[in-house]
């Protein structure tokens, strides 16, 4: 094990199937998950990093398993289990969103719990993210969550945490409780628009602006806000400078927007555990994606960190 890793995430991985040429009958296996997405992108662009799951020994479990590895993500904190692996196909529209057609009820994942945490991973991490999928696969997956930023807590490492909410997996209402319970625990928080009034509900705030939730987020502690609007670019709220900045995305045509929110997060929180400014942090988020969305697939569509460095300097702010 490393001294130390840039970033611990714990979550699903699952078994992803996508059309291979986009519109036909064919499907390629790739594999794909929301937080080990981010902790893919964030591996090639050369942070350390390593996920807490569970893998069915099934038929796709080697496969997982080395593929993973094959992005240098850590699998130390990665246990067997019975039953079988998640998986999901892809469905691509002509505007480049994405459906999806998921079976995962019991996963191996599923099965994750506050026993799986170990004190020392957390110790031994710059950060650590979680998300409302994990939290929503199953009772003990969100009690695995809550150890975990429980304990990063308790050792003062910061957390990431991506809303993500997913109404096939559990209704608002729950995850805006759970987002509640722990948001006096997080520094960096994700969220859409579509995913604005969850926040509101956790926060006991019906704000009318979202600068106005931004500035409730700091309030509670968050130190970093960073609000995803689609076409429209993102919003970055940055508690040590008082700002609320907009940034625009880049002028590219859209494939495939699987993934494009966890590409963000991974290239925003491997320049965090690099100390960069929340702004910069931000732009190689808003680059990453970019490029992300203007190939086909999801990790196999992730860019370079070559590709990030020269998009960056078209990100305007």
């Amino acid at each position: 094990m490393p001294d130390e890793w840039d970033i611990l995430s714990m979550g699903e991985c699952m078994v992803e199937f996508f059309p291979d040429p986009a519109g036909s009958d064919q499907y390629r296996r790739s594999f794909g998950g929301d937080t080990l997405n981010a902790v893919a992108m964030a591996a090639k662009l050369g942070s350390r990093c390593a996920y807490v799951t569970r893998i069915a020994d099934d038929l796709f479990g080697k496969f997982l398993r080395d593929s993973i590895s094959s992005l240098g993500v850590d699998l130390e904190t990665t246990f067997s289990a019975s039953g079988s692996n998640g998986l999901y196909f892809i469905a691509v529209d002509s505007h480049g969103e994405r459906h999806f057609q998921y079976y995962r009820s019991g996963s191996a994942a599923s099965t994750l719990s506050p026993a799986d945490v170990r004190p020392r991973w957390i110790e031994n991490s710059r950060v650590i993210l979680a998300s409302g999928i994990t939290q929503a696969i199953s009772q003990s997956a969100a009690g695995a969550v809550q150890r975990a930023l429980d304990l990063a807590h308790e050792k003062r490492r910061p957390v990431a945490y991506d809303v993500n909410f997913r109404r096939k997996l559990w209704h608002a209402d729950q995850a805006s409780r759970h987002l509640s319970q722990i948001a006096p625990l997080l520094q960096i928080l994700f969220f859409s628009t579509e995913e604005i009034s969850i926040v509101q509900s956790a926060l006991n705030a019906r704000l009318p602006d979202v600068h106005l939730i931004v500035d409730a987020c700091w309030l509670k502690g968050i130190s970093l806000v960073v609000v995803k609007q689609g076409e429209r670019g993102v919003l970055l709220g940055d508690k040590s400078t008082g700002k609320i900045v907009p940034l625009r995305p880049l002028s590219i045509e859209v494939m495939d927007t699987s993934g494009a929110g966890d590409t963000f997060n991974g290239a925003f929180l491997h320049c965090f555990c690099r100390g960069m400014k929340g702004i910069e942090c931000a732009r190689w988020g808003v680059a990453a994606s970019a490029l992300q969305v203007g190939r086909h697939g999801t990790v196999s569509a992730m860019p370079s960190l070559e590709e990030v460095v020269k998009a960056v300097e078209r990100v305007e702010v």
